[in-house]
């Protein structure tokens, strides 16, 4: 297995905005491509206006497939270009991937 970890930064004020958004049109693409997320999260402690999601994949080839999948689809193009990109909501993305170790259940 291997974990897809990202952490989305919103800006000020407007993480009730980009919550809906996904709500609206990001999530039903991710579930077509990716299918169910491991969970989703926002910040409550540290650094503030964080949305977290993981993701869990077979391992990197399977996550490889999926991703193009995703990244191929012309309403995801549109979402990251034009709902995303235009709106300037977000201040920062990053993305960890992690892979459990021999000591975790």
């Amino acid at each position: 297995m291997v974990y897809d970890l990202r952490t989305f930064t919103v800006k000020s004020g407007r993480f009730a905005e980009y919550i809906e958004l996904h709500k609206k049109v990001a999530i039903p693409i991710l579930l077509q491509h990716l299918g169910e997320p491991v969970g989703y999260w926002a910040s409550i402690t540290g650094e503030m206006n964080e949305f977290v999601h993981l993701w869990r994949f077979d391992d990197f080839a399977d996550m490889e497939r999926q991703q193009a999948a995703l990244n191929s689809d012309p309403a995801w193009r549109n979402y990251v270009t034009n709902d995303l990109g235009k709106s300037e909501i977000l201040q920062r993305q990053q993305s960890k991937f992690l892979r459990p170790i021999e000591i975790s259940g």
